[in-house]
C-alpha cells in the first residue's frame, strides 16, 4: 500500500511541476506577444491574468500538499489531490486553446490587410 501511495506522490509532484513550468512559459509567451504587438489585446491580457491565477493555485496546492505530507496519506487523499490537479490541467489546456484561436485570428487578419 505504501509503495502505491509513493508512486502516486511522485506522479502528482511530477505532473504539478510540469504544469507549473508550462503555465510559466504560457505567461511568458502571452506577455511577449503583447510586447511584440505593441498594443494590449484584452483577450490576451485576460488569458495572461487567468494563467497567473492558475500559477498561484498551483503554488497554493504545493503548499497545501506539503502540509498533507505531515499526516499519513491515504489513497483517497491522493486521489482527491490528483483529481484537483487534473482540473487545473484542464484549465491550462483551455487557455492554450483560446490562445491558439487568438493567434489564428491574428494571422487571418494580417493576411487580409
Amino acid at each position: 500500500m505504501t509503495e502505491n501511495i509513493s508512486m502516486k506522490l511522485y506522479y502528482f509532484a511530477t505532473v504539478r511541476q510540469i504544469l507549473e513550468d508550462k503555465t510559466e512559459n504560457f505567461i511568458k509567451n502571452t506577455t511577449e506577444l503583447e510586447k511584440y504587438k505593441g498594443v494590449k489585446d484584452p483577450h490576451v491580457s485576460l488569458l495572461t491574468d487567468q494563467a497567473r491565477c492558475l500559477l498561484a493555485e498551483l503554488q497554493a496546492v504545493d503548499n497545501q500538499f506539503k502540509m498533507l505530507l505531515k499526516t499519513p496519506l491515504t489513497p483517497q487523499i491522493m486521489m482527491d489531490e490528483l483529481v484537483s490537479l487534473r482540473k487545473m490541467e484542464g484549465k491550462y489546456y483551455e487557455y492554450c486553446s483560446e490562445y491558439n484561436d487568438i493567434l489564428q485570428s491574428m494571422l487571418v487578419h494580417s493576411n487580409i490587410a
